[in-house]
């Protein structure tokens, strides 16, 4: 059902809704959207539980301050509101009188999306600070979606059992009151202006659920420093100048300061944090779970990254752009485990050459970077040295893909191809 998006003077909100309320469709109706419209009260009929085949509602662009009570929609899988710039608090009048279904509120969401709400300064499952209303909401809640919503300054919508992936884009001065049990994906996109993630136990940004095991953040303006709990197997990390370091639960050993044994992180990125200078690199010998790390395009990053320590296990390694320039890295000691590696000459000052590791005696003057034999796959862009670059590619006896991006003057139609023919190469920019 949708109306004209020009609301003038020649519109009558009351004639709207009494035309909604006369246009009440077939109970067995699976989806429904209203657009556009211009009453300042939804039809009584939206709400109604009779209407057991609904699965998904999409309410856009309505000019009504409130959202009808839709927890009483007893199938309801999918809700997406839009563009209601006129409602400024998301409450407990969404949710199901305590009557109904056992006094549970929206019993079979799944996906829940708020985009576009200008006006909305405030979502609280709670009608009162000190009741368990929020208990008995969203039992199969799994994904929350807030987005492009500037004035949210508070979010509470407690403990949601099933509740697996929270997407934030473009928040502004947002503090999350997250009790949201066993979340285990947190996506933050395009906060500028992100304050805090509030928890029961707040240290620097202050995420304090357990089970969290993914973290994205992007585009967004974090704390200068940010505590990765031991939970997490998956942290990314781009385009976030605020960030000047990231730390890690730490344990003593006979060898001084190390990883907490019961970190999971299994996979670490960075790109494009332009301030980052830290990120306990120096321990990552003990790490043994982290099979992938990139780490690209972080200028300010402190001077002795990288230092030929790395997770024994270590598989994908993207690098490059770094205050340390490639021609300064020296012997880097790659574990035997590294199939897939990405380099880059992005900031890089001066020549750099290429080697394969083994094949080069030990010298006084300045080593080339030297590729590991056991690479499967090499990705390289932004140098300027093809000559070396192609011997040291011919000599891996594994690789098996490569990737040049502008990368000037490669041949890649060359000896290196008829040398070795069943190299798959791809080049792009040149």
């Amino acid at each position: 059902m949708e109306w004209s998006d020009v609301f003038d003077d020649s519109r009558n909100e009351m004639i709207e809704y009494q035309v909604l309320e006369g246009l009440r469709p077939h109970y067995k109706l699976r989806e429904l959207g209203i657009v556009f419209y211009k009453g300042s009260m939804f039809p009584s009929w939206i709400t109604d539980p009779a209407f057991d085949g609904l699965t998904e509602l999409t309410l856009r662009g309505c000019r009504s301050n409130h959202l009808p009570t839709l927890g009483q929609l007893p199938s309801l899988e999918k809700l997406f509101v839009k563009g209601m710039n006129e409602v400024k608090t998301l409450g407990f009048e969404l949710l199901a009188p305590d009557d109904s279904f056992l006094g549970i509120s929206f019993p079979s969401l799944e996906v829940l999306e708020f985009e576009d709400m200008q006006g909305c300064e405030r979502w609280t499952t709670s009608r009162h600070d000190d009741d368990e209303t929020s208990a008995r909401s969203f039992p199969l809640l799994r994904e929350v979606s807030i987005k492009d919503c500037l004035k949210l300054a508070e979010m509470s919508i407690g403990l949601i059992p099933s509740h697996q992936v929270l997407h934030m884009k473009k928040g502004s001065k947002t503090v999350l009151k997250l009790v949201v049990g066993s979340s285990p994906k947190l996506e933050v996109r395009k906060c500028k202006n992100l304050v805090s993630l509030l928890g029961d136990k707040e240290v620097n940004l202050g995420i304090s659920m357990e089970s969290l095991k993914q973290v994205i953040f992007d585009s967004s303006n974090t704390r200068e420093s940010f505590s990765c709990p031991n939970s997490v197997e998956s942290l990314e990390i781009r385009d976030c100048d605020s960030l000047t370091s990231l730390t890690f639960s730490m344990e003593h050993s006979d060898k001084g300061f190390g990883f907490d044994p019961l970190c999971c992180l299994t996979s670490l990125t960075f790109i494009r944090c332009k301030n980052l200078k830290s990120f306990r690199h120096e321990h990552l010998e003990s790490l043994p779970s982290l099979t992938n790390l990139h780490v690209f395009d972080c200028p300010s990053m402190d001077y002795s990254f990288p230092c030929g320590l790395w997770p024994p296990n270590l598989r994908n390694l993207m690098i490059g752009g770094l205050k340390k320039p490639m021609s300064e890295w020296g012997q880097q000691n790659f574990p035997s485990s590294l199939v897939d590696l990405g380099i880059s000459g992005i900031n890089n000052r001066g020549e750099v050459s290429f080697a394969v590791e083994e094949n080069v005696m030990n010298t006084t003057t300045s080593l080339p970077f030297m590729l590991p034999q056991s690479l499967v796959s090499l990705s390289s862009f932004g140098f300027y040295t093809p000559d070396s670059f192609s011997d040291a590619v011919e000599q891996l006896p594994c690789l098996e893909n490569l990737t040049v991006l502008d990368f000037p003057y490669f041949d890649y139609g060359g000896h290196l191809a008829s040398r070795k023919p069943r190299l798959k190469i791809r080049v792009w920019g040149y």
